[in-house]
C-alpha cells in the first residue's frame, strides 16, 4: 500500500471488508484484523512524459555537433525542453522559450550561453528545430517549417528561424561565441527528450506536443545539413545517436517502454509516464488511417507535461492476506489516532478455489476510465448534463488541487488533447467507498451497494475482475453458474468481450444489473497490464474526440471506438443497449405483456404490482442516470422477452449522441419513444441466459423498493439453480 500525506503522521491501519447499505451515503465495513501503526510521509510525484537514453561508458571526441528534432508544439507560453544532456557543472539543451521561439543553450559552471530564434513557432504546425554546438564558433539555433500536408495548422514556409545577425562560419546561423570545448563530448550523460533532468532525479520543463526523429549529428549547423534534416527521419552520415519512434510500431501495436536507438552510439531510450503513441507525424497526408499499414506516417510521439502512469511512491506498508480470506471487496483503512482523517485503499480478493455458484464481475476497466475525473471542476457543461446545479464534494476539491495524481479518460490534457491512457499505479481518489459523483453514487460506490445487498440476502458470491476476464477469457467465469455485472461496465477489451460471449455460449447466465455497458473498446499494454488505453473515435457520448488518423489503439493496433460501430453492439450480447441519459430525477417501470409469459414466471413470483421501481436511492426511482433499450434493429434477439419498460422520465433524459444525426429538437424522453429503459430476458441457444435491467439506477432501489428487490432476488436464485431454463 502506497500512502502520502501533507506532513508526517502516524496512522492506524486495518484490513476491512467493504459493503454499503442500499440507501446510505456512508460506508459499511467489517474489520478483519488490525495492521498496527503506519508512518505516512509526504511523497513526490513525477508528472510529465519524456524519454531518457542512459549515457554510454565512453565519451565522444570533442568536436561540433548538431541536435535536431521534428517538432509540432501544442502548448506554448512557457519554457520547455526538446532535447538535451546534463552532468554536474555543464549542460546543453535545445528548447522553446516562453514566447515560443527556439532556443539553444549551453551552461558551464553557472555561466549560460544561448542563441534565440527570431520567430515563435505556431501551435499545431510542424518544424525542424536544430541547435548547433561548436567549440569554435559558438551556439546556434535554427528552425524551418515543414511542408503543409494534412496537419491542422501550417506556418509560412518562406522563413528560417535563426539568431539575429549575419551568417556564421560555413553559412551556419549566427550564434553566441565560446562554449566549453568539452560539451561536445558528453556522451556519458543521459540524453533526455521532452524534459530537463535535475540533480535530484526529477524532471522539469516537460514538453507539450509531438516530437519525431530526435538525433545528434556530427558537424556544424550548415544549410545543407538543415535541408537534410528538414526532409525528416534520421540522417545517414555522421549520426551519433538518434531514435526513430516508428520502429516501436508493429502489427500487434506497441508495448513497454524501450525505444531502440540508432547511430554510432546505439543508445536505447526508455519512455516515462506513457506518452501517446500511434499518432500522426510530419509526413501523414491522410491517405492511411491505420498506423500499422504506414508506420512512416506515424513516426511521432505526443508528449504531455501532465502525463502520469506511476506515482513512484515508496510502500507505506505491505499486507500478507490470510490464505482463507473469502473472496470479496476489501480495503486497507488508514485512520488518524484522533479519528479526524480516514482513507481506504480498496482491492478485490479472488477465490483460490471457486466454490460459490455466483460471481460478481467487477468492472475495473471502467473504474480506470473514470479514475480521477474532474466532471465539475473541469467539465464545461456538467450542469446541463445533470439537469441541476452540480454538487462539489471534498474529493472534487482534492483532485482539483492535486493535479499531479493524474487524469481520467474523461479529461483533457493541458494542451487540449484527450487523455488516452489511465493507470492504477497512482492514487485513485474517486475509487473509494465514500466517494460521491456529482450525480450520485457511481462506479465502485454503486457496485458496493450491489455487493452489500447480495450479502444481506444471503447469496454466496465471489469476485472476478476485468483484469482476469481480459487475461483468461471465459475460463475466468466458467466455474460459476451465474454472473452479476457491475452497474456500469462501459469499457471492454476484445478479449473481455470474447470471454463473456464464450461464457454465455457455454450455458452461463448473466444478470446485467446496470446500463451503458460494453460500449467503448479499450486495450491494455501487454507488458504493463495496469495501463489501459482508449481512443474516442468519431461518435458516442464523448468528452473529447480522437484527432484525425489517430483512431487506432496503440497497445493492440485495433480500431477504437464504439463496439456498436465495430459490428458487436451490446444489444446482441444482453438484449439491450445504450439509449440515453438523464440525471435530474429517476423514473420507474411498468410490466408489459411478455411478463406474463410462463417462461418468465419465476421473475415475478410473489410480485403482484404491474408498476415497480418507484423508490430508490438514486434520483428517487429505479430508472435513471444512463439507460438501455431493446432494439432488434441493433441486434436485440427477436425471441427475447421484453418484460417491462419505463415511465416517469423527464425532459432531462436525452437520446444518445450516436443516434442523433442532425441537431433537431424532440430528442428527450418526453417526445422520443426511443429514449427509454427496458427490462429484457433472453435465453441463449446454448442454454445460457441474460436478464438485463436497462438502468444504472436499479442498484439504488435494491433493498428500498420491495417489488424490484423481490424481482432481483428471484432472478439471482433461479440463475444459480442448475436446472435448465426453458427456451
Amino acid at each position: 500500500v502506497m500512502a502520502s500525506a501533507d506532513s508526517p503522521r502516524s496512522m492506524a491501519a486495518a484490513l476491512v471488508r467493504l459493503g454499503t447499505g442500499p440507501a446510505t451515503r456512508g460506508v459499511r465495513e467489517t474489520e478483519v484484523r488490525s495492521l498496527g501503526t503506519v508512518e505516512v510521509v509526504p511523497q513526490r510525484t513525477q508528472c510529465g512524459s519524456f524519454m531518457v537514453a542512459p549515457g554510454a561508458a565512453r565519451s565522444w571526441e570533442p568536436g561540433p555537433f548538431v541536435a535536431s528534432v521534428l517538432v509540432s508544439p501544442s502548448r506554448l507560453g512557457r519554457r520547455q525542453v526538446l532535447l538535451g544532456q546534463a552532468r554536474p557543472g555543464e549542460s546543453w539543451s535545445l528548447e522553446l522559450a516562453e514566447d515560443g521561439r527556439p532556443r539553444a543553450e549551453v551552461t558551464d559552471a553557472g555561466r549560460v550561453r544561448a542563441a534565440l530564434g527570431d520567430h515563435p513557432l505556431v501551435e499545431g504546425a510542424w518544424y525542424v528545430v536544430a541547435g548547433g554546438f561548436d567549440p569554435a564558433s559558438g551556439v546556434h539555433v535554427s528552425a524551418r517549417p515543414l511542408p503543409f500536408r494534412a496537419s491542422w495548422r501550417s506556418a509560412a514556409d518562406s522563413w528560417v528561424v535563426a539568431s539575429d545577425g549575419a551568417s556564421g562560419k560555413d553559412g551556419a546561423p549566427p550564434g553566441i561565441q565560446g562554449p566549453p570545448a568539452g560539451i561536445a563530448g558528453m556522451l556519458e550523460a543521459p540524453v533526455v527528450v521532452a524534459a530537463r533532468g535535475q540533480p535530484d532525479g526529477h524532471y522539469v520543463d516537460c514538453f507539450d506536443g509531438k516530437l519525431e526523429a530526435p538525433q545528434l549529428v556530427e558537424g556544424v549547423l550548415a544549410p545543407a545539413l538543415l535541408d537534410e534534416l528538414a526532409r525528416g527521419g534520421l540522417v545517414e552520415r555522421g549520426l551519433r545517436c538518434g531514435w526513430d519512434f516508428s520502429r516501436r510500431l508493429s502489427r500487434d501495436g506497441v508495448s513497454g517502454r524501450a525505444v531502440p536507438g540508432r547511430g554510432a552510439a546505439e543508445l536505447d531510450g526508455v519512455l516515462w509516464n506513457t506518452p501517446t503513441e500511434a499518432v500522426t507525424g510530419h509526413s501523414w497526408d491522410g491517405s492511411e488511417q491505420d498506423f500499422r499499414l504506414a508506420p512512416h506516417h506515424y513516426g511521432a510521439i505526443h508528449f504531455h507535461s501532465d502525463d502520469l502512469d506511476d506515482s513512484g511512491w515508496r510502500p507505506a506498508l505491505e499486507v500478507d492476506l490470510p490464505s482463507d480470506l473469502p473472496s470479496g471487496a476489501y480495503a486497507v483503512r488508514l485512520r488518524d489516532h484522533d479519528g479526524q482523517t480516514t482513507d481506504r485503499a480498496p482491492f478485490f480478493v479472488r477465490a483460490t478455489t471457486p466454490r460459490a455458484p455466483l460471481v460478481f464481475l467487477a468492472p475495473t476497466a471502467s473504474y480506470l476510465a473514470y479514475a480521477n475525473d474532474h466532471p465539475v471542476s473541469d467539465g464545461s457543461f456538467s450542469e446541463a448534463i445533470a439537469g441541476r446545479t452540480p454538487v462539489l464534494y471534498e474529493d472534487d476539491l482534492l483532485l482539483h488541487e492535486h493535479r499531479e495524481w493524474g487524469l481520467s479518460c474523461y479529461d483533457s490534457h493541458l494542451d487540449g488533447s484527450g487523455v488516452c491512457t489511465s493507470s492504477s499505479r497512482r492514487p485513485l481518489v474517486n475509487m473509494r467507498p465514500t466517494h460521491r459523483y456529482h450525480v450520485g453514487p457511481w462506479q465502485l460506490p454503486a457496485d458496493l451497494a450491489v455487493l452489500g445487498w447480495l450479502a444481506d440476502e444471503g447469496f454466496a458470491y465471489e469476485v472476478v475482475t476485468d483484469e482476469e476476464l481480459h487475461r483468461e477469457g471465459g475460463d475466468a467465469l466458467a466455474p460459476y453458474r451465474a454472473v452479476v455485472t457491475g452497474t456500469h461496465p462501459e469499457y471492454y477489451s476484445t478479449a473481455m468481450l470474447d470471454g463473456l460471449e464464450r461464457y454465455l455460449g457455454c450455458g452461463g447466465r448473466l444478470l446485467s444489473i446496470g446500463a451503458n455497458g460494453y460500449y467503448w473498446r479499450v486495450a491494455f499494454d501487454p507488458e504493463r497490464p495496469w495501463i489501459m488505453e482508449l481512443r474516442r473515435a468519431y461518435a458516442g457520448s464523448r468528452a473529447w474526440e480522437s484527432a484525425p488518423g489517430e483512431a487506432h489503439l496503440a497497445f493492440s493496433g485495433e480500431l477504437g471506438g464504439l463496439w456498436r460501430h465495430l459490428g458487436r453492439p451490446p444489444q446482441r450480447l444482453t438484449g439491450v443497449g445504450y439509449a440515453g441519459q438523464g440525471f435530474d430525477r429517476s423514473g420507474w417501470y411498468r410490466r408489459l405483456s411478455d411478463s406474463d409469459d410462463p417462461r418468465a414466471a419465476f421473475v415475478f413470483e410473489g410480485v403482484r404490482d404491474r408498476v415497480f421501481g418507484t423508490a430508490g436511492g438514486i434520483g428517487g426511482g429505479a430508472v435513471g442516470q444512463e439507460i438501455d433499450r431493446f432494439d432488434p434493429d441493433l441486434g436485440s434477439p427477436h425471441d427475447a422477452l421484453v418484460l417491462a419498460t419505463c415511465e416517469g422520465l423527464t425532459e432531462g433524459f436525452l437520446r444518445c449522441a450516436e443516434e442523433v444525426s442532425f441537431t433537431l429538437p424532440g430528442t428527450s424522453a418526453l417526445l422520443d419513444p426511443l429514449v427509454r429503459a427496458d427490462v429484457v430476458y433472453v435465453v441463449k441457444p446454448g442454454g445460457g441466459a441474460v436478464f438485463s435491467t436497462g438502468s444504472i439506477a436499479w442498484s439504488g432501489a435494491l433493498g428500498v423498493d420491495p417489488a424490484l428487490t423481490r424481482i432481483t432476488r428471484n432472478v439471482v436464485a433461479r440463475f444459480c439453480d442448475p436446472a435448465p431454463l426453458p427456451w
